[in-house]
């Protein structure tokens, strides 16, 4: 820069400079944008995939009731005595229906309306329902038709009409049979675990009708989705920005044509662009007050440059008549010249202070791929000690593949080649240090030109966190899937488990018969083969059933124990409860311990959440097997399970066997995360859940007791009086939506 110009040069370059760094943040924040869209976009996508699975999975469940309903039903004999309580039965085993009703082809109802608990003796026209005037124009659809949403007249409820035809033995339409399905059973319990505190998950008719959603929040998004204007993109699904009456909002939507439904997954875009936004002014706050040292250097400069220039001027004019003033005014300057070097440094510290305060690891180097400078995070990160003027191989180098690139055949050399930026979100860096592999997000962008040398700014950060959390995730959604398949084997299983019982009953009957026919009345007096027959064969006809009746107590217990249960406390039998979970985890004991039971006959039923205290009896019993197992004594131990009701309260206790808990640990047992199993076999959330689950949901007490050495006691003390049944309601509610 000319000295005599006068020009604020420093400050123009200073303004240049800024104006880059504004550039270049604008840039970030562009892409960080669209990457924090695609990922929100993505989430909601798998939302309402996961919706559209577990809805055409109920509807399909409807199906097979309605199919059986249709074969069964006689409209010629209806109201038929003997299957009005069967009818009854299946609609109460059916949590989404509520009531059913057989018309004919005039369109007048056939006989009273049924729901699960009474049966309504009404007689209604239903000539002018769409799903009627369906069946009547397609006569040949042996399929269930979802009509439009009514009130029902049976029992007054806004539901969803699912209709099949009743046909006659040459195929012809001969009546229809119609469930109502509650719409808010059908967004269900999963819906809501994963719509949390921000997201909205509904379900749609095709023709707008918003039907049920999985919170408050739906009601909202509800006005804004228009599922024609959305089935114009694309009939099977996608995903869209709308607007809003407060917030824009993302979406994501899947049509299931064949119910005649879509399922909407929604997020505000101020909850969705939380991170961004937070992020964006971390950046700019820093932005900011790197300007500000800029500008106020540059000022500071020009200021001091011009004042030197008219210090010279004067001195030349005045040189010989101010020979002594001249030589004060020098060493004037030279103090003012030592303090703006001293001010430069002081700048450069404050720089280097604030990229130190940075979570981001940042590193600039040349050309030459030396390191030009390095803050706190980076030398941390990368093994700390001194790393200007080294080169960048020495400390890191990317992973390719397992390879590890050189810094000159690596893309770390892109912007140095050809001066464009360059970032990878899922990257690996080889550590030199610790030769450690480490996931990494970065970007690199050149700096600019300075004496034919460029450098090149790098920002790194370890996203193992990330990527460990997306495969817990990924984990929590396959072990979903499995219990969600488990319990439908379970179901499955039991139909052919009660053919193959009442054949084996059949079996035996015809085999006495066929004995009294021969007139055998003792099969000791028969000789050879026919008196091993007669022998045998009645003890191995009972063996079966014995075995049939151990698999439908078993399929039974697996049914109750994976039944999602509710939201509302209902009076539960804990004895039956307790039988329920020793079935269900009879191969986690049965090869260490003994079970002792010890209950009370007389106990009355407890209002709880009976799913909420399944899974605490299962965790203290599965607690009590780990104890005996690894106590070193002989197995099999012992785990005792009593109850009884004392002052108000029922006791549960459960004894074990192992070598019980020190004294020490008792007031930590309960804290989250705390656990005293190996490292990769415990959590620490499972006490920490029973405690929860009694104090903060049904308003018990949980204790620890017994002798160390000996074994551990844990008593469960329920009230027998709901007293605040509203609040622990909407505790319990809350506590689903997360």
């Amino acid at each position: 820069m000319a000295a005599s110009s006068g020009k604020p040069v420093a400050l123009r370059s200073a303004i240049v400079i800024v104006l880059l760094l504004l550039g270049m943040t604008g840039a970030q924040a562009y892409l960080s944008f669209q990457t924090a869209t695609a990922d929100n976009f993505e989430i909601l996508s798998q939302s309402a995939e996961a919706l559209d699975f577990q809805l055409t999975a109920t509807l399909r469940t409807i199906d097979e009731l309605l199919a059986d309903f249709s074969e069964r039903i006689d409209p010629d004999h209806w109201p038929d005595p003997m299957l009005l309580p069967w009818l009854s039965g299946r609609l109460a085993a059916t949590p989404a229906a509520n009531t059913v009703l057989v018309a004919g082809l005039d369109g007048h109802s056939i006989g009273p309306g049924i729901s699960a608990k009474q049966n309504l003796a009404i007689s209604l026209d239903v000539g002018t329902q769409e799903y009627f005037l369906y069946h009547v124009a397609s006569p040949a659809d042996r399929h269930i038709h979802v009509g439009a949403p009514i009130v029902s007249r049976v029992d007054g409820q806004f539901s969803l009409p699912v209709s099949r035809g009743i046909f006659d033995r040459k195929g012809g339409l001969k009546a229809i049979v119609r469930i109502t399905l509650d719409p808010a059973a059908l967004i269900g319990d999963f819906a809501k675990l994963m719509a949390g505190d921000t997201a909205s998950n509904a379900i749609f008719h095709e023709s707008g009708t918003f039907l049920a959603g999985a919170s408050n929040l739906d009601q909202s998004f509800s006005h804004v989705v228009d599922l024609n204007a959305l089935g114009q993109a694309t009939s099977g699904g996608g995903v869209a920005m709308l607007p809003g009456p407060d917030h824009r909002r993302l979406i994501a939507y899947h049509h299931i044509p064949q119910y005649h439904l879509a399922v909407v997954t929604s997020i505000r875009g101020h909850e969705a662009y939380a991170t961004w936004r937070q992020e964006q002014l971390s950046s700019v706050a820093m932005l900011l007050l790197l300007s500000i040292a800029i500008i106020g250097f540059a000022i500071v400069f020009d200021r001091r440059e011009r004042e030197h220039n008219a210090a010279i001027t004067e001195h030349q004019n005045q040189l010989e008549r101010q020979v002594a003033e001249r030589t004060a005014e020098l060493r004037a300057e030279n103090e003012i010249r030592a303090k703006t070097e001293e001010a430069l440094r002081a700048s450069r510290r404050r720089l280097a202070n604030i990229t130190d305060s940075l979570r981001y690891s940042i590193l600039v180097y040349d050309r030459s791929g030396q390191i030009v400078f390095a803050n706190l995070a980076a030398r941390s990160s990368l093994g700390g000690g001194e790393m200007e003027g080294l080169p960048v191989d020495h400390f890191l180098q990317l992973e390719v593949d397992g390879e590890v690139i050189p810094f000159e055949r690596s893309a770390l050399s892109m912007p140095l080649k050809n001066g464009t930026s360059f970032q990878d979100d899922d990257a690996s860096l080889r550590v030199i240090q610790t030769d450690a592999s480490v996931p990494v997000a970065y970007v690199c962008a050149p700096l600019g030109e300075e004496s034919q040398r460029r450098n090149v700014v790098m920002s790194f950060r370890d996203i193992a966190d990330i990527k460990r959390a997306q495969w817990e995730v990924l984990q929590a959604s396959r072990l979903a899937s499995v219990g969600q398949l488990a319990s439908g084997i379970a179901h499955e299983i039991n139909t052919p488990i009660q053919y193959i019982g009442n054949n084996l009953s059949f079996i035996a009957d015809s085999v006495r018969q066929v004995f009294d026919l021969l007139g055998v009345a003792q099969p000791g007096k028969l000789e050879g083969k026919a008196a091993f027959l007669a022998e045998e064969l009645p003890a191995a006809i009972s063996e079966s059933l014995d075995g049939v009746a151990q698999i439908a107590r078993i399929v039974l217990s697996m049914k109750e124990f994976s039944h999602p249960g509710s939201t509302a406390k209902t009076l539960v039998d804990l004895n039956h409860a307790l039988d329920t979970t020793l079935t269900v985890t009879s191969n986690v004991w049965k090869h260490a311990a003994a079970i002792e039971r010890h209950y009370e006959p007389s106990l009355p039923p407890v209002p709880c959440l009976a799913g909420e205290m399944n899974q605490v009896f299962l965790n203290l019993i599965v607690n009590a097997v780990h104890a005996i197992e690894g106590s070193g004594k002989p197995l099999p131990g012992r785990i005792s399970l009593s109850t009884s009701a004392r002052g108000g309260y029922a006791e549960i206790r459960i004894e074990d066997s192992g070598t019980g808990i020190p004294a020490a640990l008792r007031d930590k047992i309960f804290d989250p995360f705390f656990t005293t199993k190996e490292v990769g076999k415990g959590t620490g959330q499972g006490l920490a859940i029973c405690q929860d689950v009694v104090i903060g949901k049904h308003g018990g007490k949980i204790e620890v007791g017994g002798t160390e050495g000996v074994g551990a006691v844990f008593l469960i003390r329920l009230p027998f009086e709901d007293a605040g049944q509203e609040h622990v309601d909407q505790d319990s509610e809350r506590g689903n939506s997360l």
